[in-house]
């Protein structure tokens, strides 16, 4: 049974019209001796394990529930919106696949808790993304990014309940991160 407080916590939240969790894109600068882009945030494509990282943290005070990728729940709840210097706007989204076991798994956020979920962003794998900037080796793009993240309440059958209630932990809603300034950059 859930606490009255956390239902109050959750309507306070929805009246202030405020997120109980923040996103930010995490990509770090490099530094001049290795790297000739000083001062960038530069991703950079060496294959399929590149990646860089966006932060989700509880900002309220009660637990919070995020779907993790590995399912079509988690897989599709993150998209990016990327600019180029030319104005070109793109949406970036995890490409559509089946999944041969598909169950909805969460990861448990507690007040003042952060979780890193890593992007790996291989646009050449069936299960990679479709958007990020195709280009060749040995080649840059600079870009703004901004995270979108998305997740829905889960549908609970209602044959087995009258009343079905959504899962009190799990947050719903959309959020956006900060626009950050990269470079793509592969090798």
């Amino acid at each position: 049974m859930i606490a009255a407080s956390a239902f109050l916590a959750i309507a306070l939240d929805r009246q202030m019209n405020r997120s109980s969790i923040e996103m930010s894109i995490y990509v770090p600068k490099y530094s001049e001796v290795f790297y000739p882009r000083i001062g960038k945030r530069q991703i950079l494509d060496s294959g399929p394990d590149s990646h860089f990282a966006v932060i989700y943290r509880n900002v309220s005070r009660r637990t919070q529930e995020l779907f993790v990728d590995g399912s079509s729940w988690g897989d599709y709840t993150l998209e990016f919106a990327l600019r180029t210097p030319g104005g070109k706007p793109a949406i970036v989204r995890r490409r559509q696949h089946g999944y041969s076991k598909n169950i909805p798994v969460t990861v448990r956020l507690e007040p003042g808790d952060s979780w890193v979920r890593n992007v790996y962003f291989d646009t050449r794998s069936a299960f990679g993304w479709e958007g990020f900037p195709d280009f060749k080796r040995s080649a840059s793009v600079d870009c703004t990014l901004t995270a979108i993240f998305t997740q829905e309440p889960l549908a609970k059958p209602s044959a087995q309940s009258k009343a079905s209630q959504p899962d009190p932990w799990l947050w719903t809603g959309t959020i956006r991160s900060a626009p950050v300034q990269v470079t793509f950059t592969r090798y």
